[in-house]
């Protein structure tokens, strides 16, 4: 691990950067929650989630919702290996 102390490893530093509406969609998610049901309980339109989740995307520099939550579980496998 090349990380200075108290700074977060990779990939997990890129979570710090969420907003804390991000992160509250983001945890939603790994609960296994759709968009539908995140925006119902957010108190939110669709297009807001949908929003959240192409930035969070963005941030976490990932291209799918399940590459997000595995990243955010700490499960997400090393994308340099071929498989």
């Amino acid at each position: 691990d090349t990380s200075r102390p108290g700074q977060l490893p990779q990939p997990y530093d890129a979570l710090v950067h969420l907003t804390p509406s991000e992160r509250r969609v983001l945890f939603q998610m790994m609960e296994g929650w759709s968009a539908a049901e995140i925006a119902a309980t957010l108190v939110v339109s669709l297009t807001t989630v949908r929003s959240h989740i192409r930035s969070i995307l963005r941030k976490l520099n990932v291209k799918s919702q399940l590459a997000a939550v595995a990243l955010a579980f700490g499960t997400l496998p090393d994308q340099s290996v071929p498989g």
